[in-house]
């Protein structure tokens, strides 16, 4: 049995930067540090941003192109055994669904404020 490696170094680093950006808003944002916290959703937002460049340019398993799938195919790799590099039809919806969750999340931040002491940007 080999070893596949199946992410770039690039994806690698994003899901690792990306699982620490969300900690820290959620920490940031708990705790009442705001500074901290626009700092770290500028640098989600960021990441997002490269993810989706990268998603056009990178390599084969990275391409966002590699995330369409039919629905059909989402509902028969419940029940498939079959084994792919990259993610699987129904883990496809999931990321999509995630990737947009967070543009969302983000997009709401960029325009939020507290009424007292901070605005975000596009208020």
């Amino acid at each position: 049995m080999s070893k596949v490696k199946v992410w770039d170094g690039f994806i690698r680093s994003f899901h690792w930067l990306l699982v620490a950006a969300i900690a820290t808003l959620y920490f940031s944002a708990e705790e009442g540090m705001l500074e901290l916290h626009f700092a770290a959703g500028y640098f989600t937002l960021a990441l997002i941003i490269t993810r989706l460049v990268w998603g056009l340019i990178g390599s084969k398993t990275a391409k966002l192109s590699a995330l369409i799938h039919s629905p059909i195919a989402a509902i028969k790799s419940f029940t498939s055994n079959e084994h792919k590099a990259g993610h699987g039809a129904a883990g496809s919806y999931m990321v999509i669904a995630f990737f947009a969750l967070l543009i969302v999340q983000l997009t709401s931040g960029l325009m939020t404020s507290d009424d007292i002491l901070t605005d975000g940007p596009l208020v």
